[in-house]
């Protein structure tokens, strides 16, 4: 069963903290899929992912929204 986040729904230092590492793996992806070697941002994006899963305690199928968008996975 997926959890499900809704950033409008946490407190604003963990929402502002989830969005960061959020953007920074969205970023991540948009590069890697631009670059002539997408391998190297693999282990950086998994870091993101790891990092995200920590903040929110959980481990196993995630998703994280903000009202309607999903921004996880």
């Amino acid at each position: 069963m997926t959890s499900v986040i809704d950033l409008n729904e946490l407190d604003e230092k963990t929402r502002f903290a989830l969005k960061l590492q959020l953007a920074l793996r969205i970023n991540a992806i948009s590069i890697r899929g631009e670059s002539k070697h997408p391998e190297k941002f693999d282990e950086y994006i998994r870091e993101r992912e790891e990092i995200i899963r920590k903040m929110v305690g959980i481990q196993n199928d995630l998703k994280i929204v903000e009202g309607s968008k999903v921004l996880f996975p």
